[in-house]
């Protein structure tokens, strides 16, 4: 079984794919994230998101009472914060020490990303050490879109073209 899983991790490294940092709010008001790769869209009808998270991370916990998240879609210049976010032994108030932050309605955006989704979890689905929390779309918008998206890719950070097609 390890040898399986050091091979798909290893396959995997040469699979690009965008970095987001996943926020939520505690119900006392403290604000919670982590660097996520495991976010994809779902469907269009109604508009909705899936976020794959460790079911024993800070983050999925609060989630769990909450039920309600952002995705914060990382652009150029936001390259320290992958790392920040994704540091397991940094404390949350660590993390978001000195980053700017918007709290709206019980949302945390993170306002100098690329984009932002805000999702409220319609479905929570346990498979195997992590949960996958099915989010339906209440806002999707670009916050900067002249910035270029971060990809992640055999361990570095690269970003995307510089155009629109």
């Amino acid at each position: 079984m390890q040898e399986k899983a050091e091979n798909l991790k290893a396959v995997l490294r040469r699979y690009p794919t965008g970095i987001t940092v996943v926020t939520v709010l505690s119900p006392e008001g403290a604000p919670y994230g982590l660097t996520v790769n495991a976010f994809m869209s779902l469907s269009m009808n109604p508009p909705s998101v899936v976020v794959s998270l460790n079911r024993e991370g800070r983050t999925a916990a609060v989630l769990e009472q909450t039920g309600r998240y952002a995705v914060n879609l990382l652009g150029e210049g936001q390259e320290d914060l992958v790392w920040r976010f994704a540091d397991p032994r940094r404390t949350m108030a660590e993390r978001f020490e000195g980053v700017a932050t918007e709290i709206r309605d019980g949302w945390v955006i993170l306002p100098e990303s690329m984009g932002m989704i805000r999702a409220v979890v319609r479905e929570r689905i346990p498979v195997y050490d992590h949960v996958l929390f099915v989010g339906e779309v209440e806002e999707a918008r670009f916050l900067h879109p002249e910035r270029r998206p971060l990809i992640y890719w055999n361990r570095e950070i690269f970003r995307g073209p510089d155009r629109d097609r």
